[in-house]
């Protein structure tokens, strides 16, 4: 994976359908970055079916949905902020849990407030990864990749349809984003 933007940035992890790793990717792709000097943030933005947590061993009350409740008010430093819950979970690693589930939660993926949000992030940490809900399953991840950098798709091999890979694709090369390539797991 070649990427053409330099840090700090952030990068979206999807697929097609759920199962296919993407959770565990984006924990991955974190931690080699951390390891290698980066201060990274890991962000559960799957608000349906959050898991980043339970893979830490911690809950989920605090995070991006009780942040949005609570007023949704870009914090000078994030790390501070007690309705975000920043955990590190490793050395220059951080996590921001969804903080609950949602029916819906396109209002906030869809408010600008989300956007800048995750650009403010980028003030504070040299790569934001975002593991999301997959493709087939809602529109939040299109929504979020809207507001990222770049994208990384995830395939586990003999599980979801090619057509259905490919349309998803083409609809993120359609955005704006970079996709970064594409992971057989």
């Amino acid at each position: 994976i070649q990427s053409k933007l330099d840090f700090p940035k952030s990068i979206l992890v999807t697929s097609t359908i759920p199962g296919e790793g993407k959770t565990m990717i984006s924990c991955n792709l974190a931690s080699s970055f951390a390891r290698h000097g980066k201060k990274v943030l890991l962000v559960d933005c799957d608000m349906r079916r959050p898991m980043l947590h339970r893979h830490f061993k911690l809950t989920n009350e605090l995070g991006i949905i009780a942040w949005f409740e609570g007023g949704a008010k870009i914090p000078a430093d994030p790390l501070t902020d007690t309705s975000l819950g920043i955990t590190k979970v490793d050395e220059n690693l951080y996590l921001l849990r969804s903080g609950g589930r949602s029916k819906s939660p396109t209002e906030l993926l869809e408010n600008t407030i989300f956007g800048e949000f995750l650009d403010s992030l980028k003030h504070h940490f040299d790569l934001v990864m975002i593991d999301s809900p997959p493709m087939g399953a809602v529109t939040d991840a299109l929504l979020i990749s809207d507001r990222t950098d770049e994208v990384i798709y995830v395939c586990r091999f003999n599980r979801a349809y090619r057509k259905h890979i490919r349309l998803y694709i083409k609809q993120l090369r359609e955005s704006k984003n970079e996709l970064l390539g594409v992971v057989l797991n």
